[in-house]
């Protein structure tokens, strides 16, 4: 089950809950096409229950897709012949901040070049306010108000 619903924990002002993405149930996605060369990719994500995944289809400099699963539920990183990636995601409850560090996983799992991300997939039981990729990591303060966490409007 995907729905939009009001988080009261995030709030813009006082009886004025933030909207997010819902996901319940492990069979729960979100998939969002992307084509991003951007090399960090950030969630703000809340666990609201045992299993979270993200997924993202990659692509390095030599043209070859590559698939990573971040689950809470890997304890263990493999890496499979077909480009295939299984890593592990520590991830506490309530609101997290992600942020992937996509040129650094690629490297180290692959031994190649980060080139785009093409998908970003949410699965499982969570609540989502933003995703976004940014160039290089910023303080919160430094981002515009339209994504920043602290202070939302």
């Amino acid at each position: 089950e995907v729905a939009i619903v009001e988080d009261f924990e995030l709030q813009a002002s006082p009886n004025n809950a933030i909207s997010v993405i819902e996901l319940i149930g492990n069979e729960s996605k979100v998939l969002f096409y992307t084509d991003c060369s951007r090399p960090l990719l950030v969630l703000y994500v809340k666990n609201i229950q045992r299993f979270l995944k993200i997924l993202l289809l990659c692509e390095d400099d030599t043209g070859t897709e590559i698939k990573f699963e971040f689950s809470n539920n890997n304890s263990f990183v493999s890496v499979d012949k077909h480009g295939h990636c299984k890593l592990p995601l520590e991830i506490d409850f309530g609101w997290q901040y992600i942020c992937m560090d996509l040129e650094d996983i690629v490297a180290n799992a692959c031994g190649t070049t980060f080139s785009i991300c093409k998908e970003v997939t949410v699965c499982g039981s969570c609540r989502l306010l933003k995703m976004y990729f940014q160039s290089k990591r910023f303080a919160d303060c430094e981002l515009p108000n339209y994504l920043r966490l602290v202070g939302i409007e």
